[in-house]
């Protein structure tokens, strides 16, 4: 009860950051720092109080996650994946080959087919935005997004298009055929402003309108895009998360 400011005082800081009200934050953040209490060790020379803000926050951010999801999944699954993907991170770090499905259950303390549950949640959960980057850098090290790694063509080139696992392709295909089916002149928008980076001034003299109204538009044209996507991609996320 003494630290009860403290929920207050992170609370006042995630709000307006997603969907959770001040009080909803604050009884979630009390949660976690009853957690912080429970594994606070004095001795070790931190405060109390700095010690739990992490575990407050956390809990806060957890529960907006678990809220917002577009298909509700369990967290331990979520963290199970967490879990692994962390560990082979840290392998691929030393050099070492990832672990295989046994190996990993050893190491982690679960069953082979909760990691397969952990591995069809994820699946079911990337639900990517168009402007999501990709994992794999480019040439100059850059984290590109999907949109931004469009071929050479504004038309959408299918042969053109990047090395992508079978997700990204998928969007791939799905992208080209949505801007085709776009005015000539927002497909170049769109070209002209996230492929080829050019500044508002001089897109806005060449399609004759003026920057803030082309901006407006371009804004409309990235939200339909991605909305599209999520509707379209959302019916098989479905059925991954009903087969967990």
């Amino acid at each position: 009860e003494a630290n009860l400011g403290l929920v207050h005082h992170v609370a006042a800081g995630q709000l307006g950051k997603g969907s959770l009200g001040h009080g909803d934050l604050v009884s979630v953040g009390c949660i976690g720092l009853i957690r912080a209490i429970d594994s606070f060790e004095s001795g070790r020379g931190l405060r109390l109080s700095s010690y739990a803000v992490p575990f407050i926050r956390g809990a806060m951010q957890h529960e907006e996650r678990d809220r917002n999801q577009p298909l509700k999944t369990p967290r331990r699954l979520r963290e199970l994946q967490q879990r692994v993907c962390s560990l082979q991170n840290r392998r691929a770090c030393q050099g070492l080959p990832p672990l295989g499905q046994q190996d990993l259950s050893a190491a982690l303390g679960c069953s082979a087919q909760q990691l397969q549950e952990a591995a069809a949640v994820q699946q079911a959960l990337r639900l990517c935005s168009l402007d999501a980057p990709l994992a794999a850098a480019d040439a100059d090290g850059a984290v590109a997004s999907l949109i931004e790694r469009l071929s050479h063509d504004p038309g959408g080139n299918a042969d053109a298009s990047p090395a992508l696992d079978r997700h990204q392709q998928q969007q791939w295909l799905w992208l080209q055929r949505a801007l085709a089916q776009h005015d000539p002149t927002d497909r170049q928008l769109l070209w002209g402003r996230i492929v080829e980076n050019r500044d508002w001034q001089a897109l806005a003299a060449e399609q004759g309108q003026r920057p803030r109204q082309l901006q407006q538009r371009y804004a409309v044209l990235v939200r339909a895009l991605q909305s599209g996507w999520a509707n379209a991609i959302r019916p098989m996320a479905r059925r991954a998360a009903m087969a967990v």
